[in-house]
């Protein structure tokens, strides 16, 4: 009903038409079956308005196979039919009631116009058919890192500086590794947590030691060769190794992911690549039309009057006991509690309920 609502409230909008004390929209005024003209075979007519043949085709033709495959039969051609006239009527009443000046309605037609107005620029000045092989290929060469990716390990890491106490420091270290060792089963956040209380390197300890991937190159450039052959045979995710001496200071190294090398042949991705191109032509067109259309008009905002914009707080939601526990100073069910250490029932038998066997009753 949305489409037809804003199709009637367009142009009635645009013609100015009809009046708001008419029942029905006058002729000549505008036509909610979206017909091309006064053109076409009328098909069937509601008030002032027709449905043409011509439409008819055009609404079932742009469906999907499988949903255009119901109207084969001639009944469903009629449903589909007093469907649409259904959607004319209510339209029509809504003109009359004039909700096309309602401030929803309004925000939800300059959606609609902003986003068939993007589609069709769109469509007019972008082509996927027009990025030929050659384009697509150029971007290949200009990305290939993206398509030829090493091997790598993400890694974090519990550092201890030597500071001229290399013994001292080391001690500090397998204290650690020994609470590592104790408790790391129970607690998969320990490692982090102790990335954060004990290492002494600044820019990974906030956020658990983490040294994000690293290829073997990159590691061996880091910590050395030693370090880089002992950190990449870590056998599997999770796995520590013991305490490393790096150029600095004592490491111990946890594995936490780890990405296989892959590559991607121009012939196994030129379609995607294609279609990248094609998505960011769209952007790019978009942006530049924004553009023009800025250039024609003006635009000013006011900062204050944006920072004096009052926004509501969320509601906070109200606690609701798991299902079989009661609320307290709630009695039981069907029953009205008499205050605190009412204990008793008046001689009545009472239900209770039971978290997966539903109302119990008393036992005689």
């Amino acid at each position: 009903m949305k489409r037809i609502v804003l199709l009637s409230v367009i142009c009635a909008t645009a013609c100015q038409n009809p009046p708001a004390t008419t029942s029905t929209p006058q002729s000549g005024s505008s036509d909610l079956f979206a017909n091309q003209g006064g053109e076409g075979t009328t098909l069937a007519t509601i008030g002032d308005q027709r449905l043409t043949v011509e439409a008819m085709e055009k609404k079932i033709n742009a469906m999907t196979p499988f949903v255009r495959a119901r109207y084969q039969s001639m009944e469903r051609r009629k449903e589909y039919v007093e469907h649409l006239m259904d959607k004319a009527l209510l339209a029509q009443e809504a003109i009359r009631l004039n909700l096309h000046k309602d401030e929803r309605v309004l925000d939800t037609i300059q959606s609609a116009l902003a986003q068939e107005l993007s589609r069709r620029t769109v469509e007019e000045r972008t082509n996927l058919d027009g990025i030929d092989e050659a384009q697509a290929k150029k971007y290949y060469d200009e990305h290939y890192d993206d398509y030829h990716k090493p091997g790598a390990v993400r890694i974090s890491h519990i550092y201890k500086k030597f500071l001229g106490k290399k013994d001292f420091a080391k001690k500090a270290l397998e204290k650690v590794e020994a609470e590592l060792k104790a408790g790391i089963k129970k607690d998969r956040g320990l490692f982090r947590k102790k990335a954060a209380e004990a290492s002494d390197d600044e820019s990974t300890k906030a956020i658990g030691g983490d040294l994000r991937y690293l290829t073997e190159p990159q590691l061996q450039e880091r910590f050395g060769d030693a370090l880089a052959k002992a950190i990449w045979n870590l056998p599997k995710i999770n796995t520590m190794t013991g305490i490393l001496e790096g150029k600095e200071g004592w490491h111990i190294f946890r594995l936490t992911g780890r990405r296989h090398a892959h590559s991607q042949e121009f012939k196994d991705v030129k379609e995607q690549i294609r279609h990248r191109i094609y998505r960011k032509q769209r952007r790019d067109t978009m942006k530049t039309f924004l553009e023009e259309l800025r250039a024609k008009t003006t635009y000013k905002l006011d900062e204050a009057a944006l920072e004096s914009v009052k926004i509501a707080k969320p509601a906070v939601p109200k606690k609701i006991p798991p299902a079989g526990v009661r609320a307290p100073g709630a009695g039981h069910f069907g029953h009205k509690h008499g205050g605190a250490g009412h204990g008793h029932s008046h001689g009545k038998k009472s239900l209770s309920i039971t978290p997966g066997k539903g109302v119990v009753k008393p036992k005689k």
